[in-house]
C-alpha cells in the first residue's frame, strides 16, 4: 500500500538536511495538514497536530513530538489577554533560531530574517548536559539518530552546527514562523505619524558575506577613557541610512516587517549593532589563534576513532610538536563530519609558511597575508597526526579556517530603544530630527541610578586623589624632618667624635712622657724639666731623684695612661660606629619617602586620569539624558542583541550556544514582559538578567542552570536560586561597586520570590 499524502509530506520533512529543501517539504507538509493560507503560530501547530495525530501512517516518534511541543507551547506563560507582540529576528544561527522557538512558543508573532541561503557553518560545538537535554527535548534525536544527550566513555557531547540549525528550524516551522532566507535587515523606520502605528523593518535581498577567516576586528575598537592597556571600546553613531527617516521611500526591492520588538542574533561582528550606535567593552589578550578543519565522513564512521581532546604532553601532542605544529589544546569531534580544531601558536602559522608575515594583528589572518595552499598542507598533516587516512576529503565549505580569539566584546547595556522625541497629537510626522537610540536612560530606576553611580564615581575618585595628596605632603614633612635629624645627628656625633678625638690625643702624649721619664730614670738621667739651678723653690730644697722618679711615676701612670688612651680610643671608634649607624637607618628612611612620594606621584597621575575620565563619562552621561529629557519618547521599540551580538564568547570555554541560548530566552522573556507590563518592566527584567549572565560562572559544574526539564524563557526557570539571589544582594551591596543599584533595581516579582542563596554569596 502506498504511503499517504500527509506520511510522504512528513518523510521528505524529516529527510530535508538544507534549508531550500526543508522549507519546500514544510510547505507540501502545511498543504497535506490543510493549514489555511497566512496561518501562524498557535494556529499552525494546531492544525498539523490535528492532522497528524488523526492521521494514518504517521509514524508514532513524529505523532510523539508534534504532542509534545504542543505539550510545551500549553506550559509557556500567557500573555494575560494581552496582543500576541511581533517579533523580527536577524539571523538564523542556532541562538537566533532557539529564541524564534522559544518566542513562538511564548505565542508571539515571529519573523525570522537570515543572510545565509545555505547551512554554510559546519563546525560542531561541545554541549554542556542541560544543553543537549534541551536539544533533545526538541526532537535532536528524532531528526538525528547518532545525536545522544547521553556520555558515552570519555567522549564529549556534542552536534553539529548546521545540524543544531536544522533541528530548531524543523520546529520553528511547526511553529508557525515566518522565514526570510537570503535577506538581510538594511533599515529601520519610525511611524509615518503619531498615530499608535509600528516600527517597519526593511530587509532586502542579500548579498554573499561569506570569509574564508576571520580576525579579531581590532582596528574596530578604541581605547576608552580610562581604560587600561588590554580594556578597549567599540563606540559608533546611529546610521541615518539605517534609521531611516519617517516619509522616506522604501528600499528598492525591500519588504517591510511591522515590529514590536527586534532581536539582534548577526554573531559577535552585528553590523546592525554598529549601526544602532551600541557601545562594546573589549577585552584584549595577547595572540590567540584557532584552526578549524572540516573533512567529510564516510557511511561507515571509523570504529577505532572517537571524540577525544589533545594536549601537548598525551601521544598525538608529541607527534603534533614533532612535526612542527606548536599548539595549546585541539580536539577532534566526530558528527556528521570529522571536525578538529586546535589552538595553534602563531610561530607555527609563519614557519610552515601559512602566514607570510608576522603582521599586527588586525592585518594577521588578512587574505593578502594567508598562503592558501600552505594552510591546505598543514591541515592535511594534522588531520593525518590526529588519526585520520590521507584519503579523507576536506568539506567543500570552510575547509580549513584560521580565526582569531584574542579578544571578548561585550555590549555595555543589553539593549537599546529607539523612539521619537516629542511625538504627540499635533506634532504630525514631524519626526525626523527627533528620532533617538537610548539604553539605561530610557528607564527611569536605572536612569536614576546610573547617575547617582557617576555622581560617586567622581566622589571616589576625587577622595583618591586627595589621599594621595595628603600622603605626599606627610610623607614630604617627614622628609624634612629626617633630613633635620640626619643634620643634627651629624653635628652633635661630630662634636662628640672630636671631643673625644683631643682626649685620646692628650692621654696619648700624656703616656709618651711617662715612657720618656721612665727610660730617663733607668739610665739616671736628671730630668731638665726641674732645672739645674733650682735647687730651692720657696726657700725649700727640691726633691731627690728617687722622690722625683716615684713623682712621676704617680703623676704619669705610664699603665694607666696607656689604658685610659686605649678606651678613649675604642669609644671613639664606637662613637663613629654609632653615628654611621644613625645616619644609614635616617637615610634608608629618607629614600623610603622619596621612592614613596615617587610611587605616590604615579598613583596620583592614575587617579586624576580615572578623575578626568569618570568626569568624561558622566558629562557624556548627562547629555545622553538630556538628550532624551522633555517629552518622553514615543513609539519606543527595544532592540535586544543576543549569543555573541552581546556577549562574545572566549572559545576554549565553548560558551557559544551553551550560554548563548540563555541571552536569548532571556530577550525573548523581555519582549513578552513589554507586552504585558509594559516596556519600563520589561528593561528592567532585561538589565537584571544581563547582570546575572556577566557574573557567571559560566562553566558545566558552576551551578549557574537549573537541570533543562521545565526550561522557558522566564529566566526563573532557567538560572539557579542562588545566582538570582546574589545578583540581588550586589545590589544592595555598597561594596559591590558598579552593580551597586539599590533594592529597586530587582524586578518586583524577583523580590517577591522566596529564593535560597546557598553557594552563590
Amino acid at each position: 500500500m502506498p504511503p499517504s499524502p500527509l506520511s510522504s509530506a512528513w518523510q521528505s520533512f524529516m529527510d530535508a538536511s538544507e534549508i531550500e529543501a526543508t522549507v519546500a517539504a514544510f510547505d507540501s507538509l502545511r498543504e497535506a495538514c490543510g493549514v489555511p493560507s497566512g496561518s501562524h503560530g498557535q494556529a499552525v501547530l494546531d492544525a498539523i497536530l490535528d492532522a497528524t495525530s488523526s492521521g494514518t501512517g504517521v509514524p508514532q516518534r513524529l505523532k510523539s513530538l508534534m504532542a509534545a511541543l504542543s505539550k510545551s507551547f500549553g506550559a509557556r506563560p500567557s500573555l494575560g489577554g494581552a496582543a500576541a507582540p511581533r517579533v523580527l529576528i536577524s539571523g538564523a544561527g542556532p541562538v537566533g533560531l532557539r529564541a524564534a522557538v522559544e518566542a513562538a512558543l511564548m505565542g508571539q508573532c515571529v519573523t525570522l530574517v537570515e543572510a545565509r541561503a545555505v547551512f554554510s557553518r559546519v563546525n560542531i560545538l561541545m554541549l554542556w548536559q542541560c544543553t543537549a537535554d534541551d536539544l533533545f527535548a526538541y526532537g535532536a534525536k528524532a531528526f538525528y539518530p547518532r545525536f545522544t544527550n547521553r556520555h558515552i566513555g570519555d567522549s564529549p557531547l556534542h552536534l553539529g552546527t548546521r545540524e543544531i540549525q536544522l533541528v530548531l528550524l524543523k520546529n520553528a516551522l511547526l511553529l508557525g514562523v515566518a522565514f526570510a532566507y537570503g535577506t538581510e535587515l538594511v533599515a529601520l523606520q519610525p511611524p509615518a505619524a503619531a498615530d499608535g502605528a509600528c516600527w517597519r523593518c526593511w530587509a532586502l535581498r542579500a548579498s554573499s558575506t561569506e570569509t574564508h577567516q576571520t580576525s579579531g576586528g581590532a582596528g574596530d575598537y578604541e581605547r576608552g577613557a580610562g581604560q587600561g592597556l588590554c580594556n578597549l571600546q567599540q563606540t559608533s553613531q546611529l546610521d541615518p541610512a539605517f534609521l531611516r527617516e519617517p516619509e522616506a521611500a522604501p528600499p528598492e526591492g525591500g519588504f517591510c516587517v511591522e515590529v514590536d520588538a527586534l532581536l539582534l542574533a548577526e554573531g559577535e561582528r552585528s553590523s546592525s549593532c554598529v549601526k544602532l550606535g551600541f557601545t562594546k567593552n573589549v577585552d584584549r589578550f595577547s595572540t590567540a589563534i584557532g584552526l578549524v578543519l572540516n573533512l567529510e565522513r564516510e557511511a561507515e564512521p571509523h570504529k577505532e576513532l572517537r571524540s577525544f581532546t589533545v594536549r601537548p604532553i598525551d601521544p598525538t601532542g608529541k607527534q603534533l610538536a614533532a612535526a612542527g605544529v606548536g599548539f595549546e589544546f585541539a580536539e577532534y569531534l566526530q558528527g556528521e563530519t570529522h571536525y578538529i580544531v586546535i589552538t595553534i601558536k602563531k610561530a607555527a602559522l609563519i614557519d610552515k609558511g601559512v602566514l607570510r608575515a608576522d603582521l599586527p594583528s588586525a592585518e594577521l589572518l588578512t587574505a593578502a597575508n594567508l598562503d592558501e595552499d600552505a594552510l591546505m598542507r598543514l591541515a592535511r598533516q594534522v588531520a593525518t597526526i590526529v588519526g585520520l587516512p590521507e584519503s579523507t576529503p576536506f568539506c567543500d565549505v570552510h575547509p580549513a579556517k584560521l580565526f582569531d580569539f584574542s579578544s571578548r566584546a561585550r555590549c555595555a547595556a543589553p539593549f537599546r530603544v529607539l523612539g521619537v522625541k516629542g511625538a504627540g497629537p499635533g506634532r504630525g510626522s514631524a519626526l525626523a530630527v527627533d528620532a533617538l537610540a537610548v539604553d539605561l536612560e530610557a528607564q527611569p530606576y536605572l536612569r536614576r541610578e546610573e547617575t547617582a553611580f557617576f555622581e560617586r564615581a567622581r566622589a571616589e575618585a576625587e577622595a583618591a586623589v586627595a589621599r594621595c595628596d595628603a600622603e605626599i605632603a606627610e610623607l614630604t614633612e617627614a622628609i624634612e624632618r629626617s633630613a633635620a635629624t640626619l643634620t643634627s645627628l651629624t653635628e652633635s656625633l661630630g662634636g662628640a667624635v672630636d671631643a673625644m678625638a683631643g682626649r685620646v690625643a692628650t692621654l696619648g702624649a700624656q703616656k709618651a712622657k711617662a715612657q720618656e721619664l721612665m727610660h730617663r730614670e733607668s739610665s739616671g738621667v736628671q730630668d731638665d724639666e726641674w732645672g739645674d739651678d733650682d735647687a730651692l723653690v720657696g726657700g725649700e730644697a727640691l726633691p731627690s731623684l728617687e722622690e722625683q722618679a716615684a713623682q712621676r711615676r704617680r703623676e704619669y701612670g705610664v699603665a694607666a695612661a696607656g689604658a685610659a688612651a686605649g678606651e678613649a680610643a675604642g669609644a671613639a671608634a664606637g662613637a663613629a660606629a654609632e653615628a654611621a649607624r644613625e645616619r644609614e637607618v635616617v637615610e634608608a628612611r629618607l629614600e623610603a619617602c622619596r621612592r614613596s612620594i615617587t610611587e605616590l606621584e604615579v598613583k596620583r597621575k592614575v587617579q586624576a586620569g580615572f578623575v578626568e575620565a569618570t568626569e568624561a563619562r558622566q558629562r557624556e552621561w548627562r547629555e545622553r539624558v538630556e538628550a532624551a529629557a522633555g517629552a518622553e519618547l514615543a513609539h519606543r521599540l527595544p532592540v535586544f542583541p543576543v549569543g555573541d551580538a552581546i556577549l562574545e564568547p572566549f572559545w576554549p570555554q565553548g560558551l557559544g550556544s551553551n550560554r548563548g541560548f540563555h541571552s536569548a530566552l532571556d530577550a525573548v522573556w523581555a519582549a513578552h514582559v513589554a507586552a504585558e507590563a509594559g516596556l519600563d518592566e520589561a528593561l528592567l527584567e532585561r538589565h537584571f538578567w544581563y547582570d546575572l549572565m556577566l557574573q557567571g560562572p559560566w562553566n558545566p559544574g558552576a551551578g549557574l542552570l537549573k537541570p533543562a526539564e521545565g526550561w522557558c524563557a522566564d529566566p526563573v526557570s532557567r538560572y539557579a536560586d542562588g545566582a538570582i539571589v546574589r545578583t540581588k544582594h550586589n545590589y544592595c551591596n555598597p561594596q559591590s561597586k558598579r552593580l551597586f543599584r539599590g533594592e529597586g533595581a530587582t524586578p518586583a516579582r524577583i523580590r517577591a520570590l522566596d529564593l535560597k542563596g546557598a553557594g552563590f554569596l
